[in-house]
């Protein structure tokens, strides 16, 4: 895979997908509507066969990344990591809407605050057991659990990426 992102933004986000294209449609609608902080949306499909890759292609306001096939979670947010260039970074599930206006706040105290890490983002479970609730994450076992957050790049790299053996992100 060569180099991803157009255009060095300041934040890129990742949106990972399999055949789940009208939950897509909705976090990246959240994304457009929501987010006033320059970005580059990227989209990562495992080879949907529901459409979704015509979407892609024909969506002039993503980058789209065609796997072809499905690696993991945290295996295909890599790839594409190591590839970018941005100052922040996040990530987002393809069945979760973000709460207007989170990403811009959560760069906004980054920048604001160089000594903190990673910023939780408040949005909406649109699928699983959380539906509804507008805040995920808290502690478990003594390890912070964030499901999408906003974060730099240089720490990210630092703490080399996600760990590939979880079945998730972590």
């Amino acid at each position: 895979m060569e180099k991803v992102n157009k255009k060095s933004d300041n934040l890129v986000i990742l949106i990972a997908t399999y055949n789940r294209l009208n939950l897509l449609k909705k976090v990246v609608d959240s994304v457009r509507r929501g987010t006033r902080t320059p970005h580059e949306l990227i989209l990562i499909d495992g080879g949907s066969t529901d459409g979704t890759i015509e979407y892609l292609k024909d969506n002039s306001e993503v980058t789209p990344v065609f796997q072809n096939k499905l690696v993991g979670v945290a295996r295909c947010y890599n790839e594409v990591w190591r590839k970018v260039d941005s100052k922040y970074t996040s990530w987002l599930s393809d069945d979760t809407e973000l709460v207007e206006g989170s990403l811009d706040i959560a760069v906004k105290i980054l920048e604001e605050n160089s000594d903190i890490g990673m910023v939780g983002l408040k949005m909406n479970d649109v699928r699983g057991p959380y539906r509804g609730r507008p805040y995920m994450g808290g502690m478990r076992l003594g390890i912070l659990n964030c499901n999408h957050a906003v974060l730099p790049m240089k720490v990210i790299r630092a703490v080399g990426f996600f760990n590939e053996d979880y079945h998730s992100y972590g």
